[in-house]
């Protein structure tokens, strides 16, 4: 009996666009070229990546937000989005700047806050000190909280 172990592989395929890229090939473009799954590096592939991760961020932004579903589906665009609020979602690097604003300003408050305090974390931004409208950013996985504790504080409804 032989102790050599047989590899089977599936075969790499070249990436149909250049980019160097080998491995299984995924469905031809309209223009018949074909690209491979996951790795390659076109401006199509990068693209497509970007789209499809930009949508899915969308989706679960919609959901969250208790944007009304049409049929079985959400419409792509957010102006087709029904409901009593206009949104727009954005994701990736172009959303990096908030995100490292917004940690930063909750380490700061988490730092400082008192044993016990479970009220929830809100982070307000203006450009300008005198200027006359200001952004509010708030955790997804908080929203209902803190809009509760918003509406109570503001008086639009009592506890």
């Amino acid at each position: 009996m032989s102790d050599e172990v047989e590899v089977r592989l599936k075969p790499q395929d070249p990436c149909g666009c250049g980019c160097g890229a080998t491995g299984q090939l995924k469905s031809p473009w309209k223009d018949g070229s074909q690209c491979v799954i996951h790795k390659c590096k076109c401006r199509r592939c990068q693209g497509r990546r970007n789209r499809k991760s930009g949508l899915a961020a969308q989706r679960i932004a919609a959901e969250r937000l208790g944007v009304p579903v049409l049929g079985s589906l959400r419409p792509g665009n957010e102006e087709d989005f029904g409901g009593l609020v206009r949104m727009e979602s954005k994701s990736g690097a172009i959303v990096r700047p908030l995100f490292t604003a917004y940690m930063r300003a909750e380490q700061q408050s988490e730092a400082s806050r008192a044993r016990g305090d479970l009220r929830p974390f809100v982070f307000t931004a203006r450009m300008n000190p005198e200027g006359k409208d200001g952004l509010i950013v708030l955790r997804e996985s908080k929203l209902e909280e803190t809009v509760f504790a918003l509406a109570v504080q503001l008086g639009l409804i009592e506890e």
